[in-house]
């Protein structure tokens, strides 16, 4: 997809083979590095290949798309690449650093997986920076002749006048933007965030790694059959440390531990019903002992009625199966376990089964036992209790750095603000969708916010450098649009072509976080550029326009 973006847009081959070298080079560094440090692929990590050939590719286009209209414009080879260096070289090096610590939040999270891909891909980012501005002016400097595509045009070429329409700078010329105009563009855009926050407040957590594989898969069908057949296949793990010597023999420490089987077995989902399967516990072992005691009898299938019985029962089974009994109680019957299979759904429905189960414990064993309960569905629950929790870690992380940094390179408190407008409406806008179409938040797509604010920011960032620039030279708001648009614009179009194609090319994969994750990247990044070229110049012109508009 990307060799076809960029022979479509610079038609000659240092202009499709060079981007494509940079960010080989650094996906081969960042897996290499991984492959040092021993950090592993993983569910989540396995996107970052991709991640960075889409976002990498970003900096060389800038550059590139300078670089031609400079030739186009009729300088030679080698001030085109001084220029384009110096032009773009300081909003590469800003990009580059909001989309590093967009990723770098994920070192905040409590999860290793999205720790190690925040880390990774910021390293990639950076690399792929590196070859944008070493190699790729290396490769550039054997162009001579061609101007990659780029044709002189009066008056602009259609993507000129999409832009100039987006921008509003027609309306300018012909006398038609007005105030009014702009402040029903800014109306229009704090509608789509009302519906935006609206379509964010029906959000839901959700966290099920088997729905991620196709209903077809191999080892889906298995768990659905061992859900249906054996009783599931997560588990409630209970450890029981007895208070007295030989604790387990005690009789009414048993009928607690029964009781507790009870409790555990009534148990019903308010939406899956029954999600309960069997239990295995020393209960199992002296109620089938009894039985067999009895001729094979079913209602003998209970616990003794005396101490004495229990503590028969247990000693015949101590001495005939010693290794059977040491899978389920210590060599001094002080401590046993009891494992509860249940049915595999998703993670939001295990905390109120965990405090049932907990309920059940303080209820029945808290005076006969210490009892520390663990097991799969505890895992599952607390990595959903905690998704939300990493999610606005992370992502406050991200904006907080990130105004910090538009703050400094724009060099205006005020206009640094500013652009964290544009850049957020596009957050709000993919949540919101999230929200309206029913997809919830999961460990697939946790990493959105952060990674989306540091691809929104790239075209905010290179689109208002241009435009602070124009300002300090004494240019009115609307010449210093018209500036950025000339600057920028193109390559602001083809970098979010790049990334939306290219993020795309997910919708392909197999799994479903894949596919949720490249989709839901991909409209991001279009929406982001919709936004700086729709909203952001009435945004400015309300802001710093008025009667005198020269600094």
């Amino acid at each position: 997809v990307m060799l076809l973006v960029l022979a479509t847009l610079f038609r000659h081959p240092i202009g499709v083979v060079a981007p494509i070298l940079v960010i080989v080079m650094a996906v081969v560094w960042t897996v290499g590095m991984m492959a040092t440090v021993g950090m592993p692929m993983t569910l989540i990590t396995n996107i970052m290949p991709a991640f960075l050939m889409a976002v990498g590719l970003g900096d060389a286009i800038h550059l590139v798309s300078v670089y031609r209209d400079l030739r186009r414009q009729g300088h030679d080879n080698n001030d085109a690449i001084v220029s384009a260096v110096g032009s773009t070289g300081i909003p590469l090096l800003f990009t580059t650093m909001t989309t590093a610590v967009g990723l770098l939040s994920f070192r905040l999270a409590t999860v290793d997986a999205l720790s190690e891909m925040g880390t990774a891909a910021a390293y990639g980012v950076g690399i792929a920076l590196l070859h944008s501005l070493v190699f790729l002016p290396i490769a550039l400097s054997f162009n001579t002749k061609s101007h990659l595509g780029a044709k002189k045009v009066t008056g602009g070429d259609r993507l000129d006048r999409v832009l100039w329409r987006l921008t509003g700078l027609t309306s300018v010329r012909a006398g038609l933007m007005t105030p009014a105009r702009s402040y029903r563009t800014l109306a229009l855009a704090a509608v789509i965030a009302a519906v935006s926050v609206a379509g964010m407040s029906q959000l839901q957590v959700s966290h099920n790694p088997l729905a991620w594989l196709p209903s077809n898969n191999p080892l889906r069908a298995v768990f659905d059959e061992v859900d249906r057949e054996v009783g599931g296949t997560a588990t409630v793990q209970l450890l029981i440390d007895t208070k007295g010597e030989r604790g387990i023999k005690d009789l009414d420490f048993l009928r607690g531990l029964e009781a507790l089987d009870k409790h555990i077995a009534a148990y019903r989902d308010p939406k899956m019903g029954e999600v309960i399967g069997n239990s295995m516990s020393v209960l199992d072992i002296l109620r089938e002992t009894n039985k067999q005691l009895h001729e094979g009898d079913q209602k003998f299938y209970a616990l003794p009625e005396t101490q004495r019985g229990a503590s028969d029962l247990l000693f015949m089974f101590e001495n005939s199966g010693p290794d059977d009994l040491r899978r389920l109680a210590t060599a001094d019957l002080k401590t046993t376990q009891m494992s509860v299979r249940v049915k595999w759904v998703d993670a939001n429905a295990y905390p109120p089964l965990a405090d049932y189960v907990l309920q059940g414990v303080k209820r029945h064993l808290s005076k006969h036992a210490d009892v520390r309960v663990t097991g799969s569905i505890y895992t599952l629950g607390s990595t959903v209790s905690g998704l939300i929790d990493n999610l606005l870690r992370s992502f406050g992380a991200a904006f907080l750095f990130i105004t910090v940094f538009m703050v400094v390179l724009l060099k205006s408190p005020k206009l640094g603000l500013v652009a964290m407008v544009p850049n957020l409406l596009p957050i709000l806008m993919i949540m919101g969708l999230m929200g309206l179409t029913g997809m919830p938040i999961d460990m697939g797509n946790l990493m959105l916010c952060s990674i989306a604010i540091g691809i929104a920011v790239d075209d905010t960032i290179h689109f208002l450098h241009h435009f602070r620039e124009a300002r300090a030279c004494g240019k009115t708001v609307d010449e210093a649009i018209e500036v950025a648009v000339q600057h920028a614009g193109r390559a602001m179009v083809a970098t979010s072509l790049v990334l939306t194609l290219g993020f795309s090319v997910f919708l392909l994969a197999s799994m479903l976080h894949l596919r949720r994750f490249g989709g839901l990247i991909a409209l991001t990044a279009m929406f982001a550029l919709l936004v700086d070229v729709a909203f952001a110049p009435p945004l400015l012109r309300s802001l710093f326009g008025g009667k005198d508009e020269k600094r």
